[in-house]
């Protein structure tokens, strides 16, 4: 099973302490108050408060601006998984909005 693939499993289940830890590994160290840090100084604050709120659908994200949010934590990461910058940065984009969701089960960190 990929990193990504164990994610996915982890995101499915109700598993939040695990779920913290994974949001930590798929960031490269990053806590969920950095992750809207990083979010809101390029004005995607829209998108993660969607993650995080408990009635809204999630607002997707793009691989491009995963790269610009993260930076070099993509390219380690992609490293770490043998796999390319722009597919690290898709894999991120695809799992990080259901990752906080399933962090935030009542709109707020636990």
């Amino acid at each position: 099973m990929s990193f990504f693939d164990d994610i996915k499993a982890q995101v499915e289940s109700l598993d939040v302490a695990g779920l913290k830890g994974k949001l930590t590994e798929l960031t490269d160290g990053l806590d969920l108050s950095s992750i809207k840090s990083k979010f809101d100084e390029l004005g995607l604050q829209d998108k993660v408060a969607s993650w995080v709120a408990a009635a809204e659908d999630n607002i997707p994200t793009t691989a491009e601006e995963i790269k610009a949010a993260l930076g070099p934590k993509v390219t380690e990461l992609a490293e770490k998984a043998g796999i390319s910058v722009d597919e690290a940065a898709q894999k991120i984009a695809d799992t990080l909005p259901g990752l906080i969701d399933k962090i935030t089960p009542d709109g707020k960190e636990d």
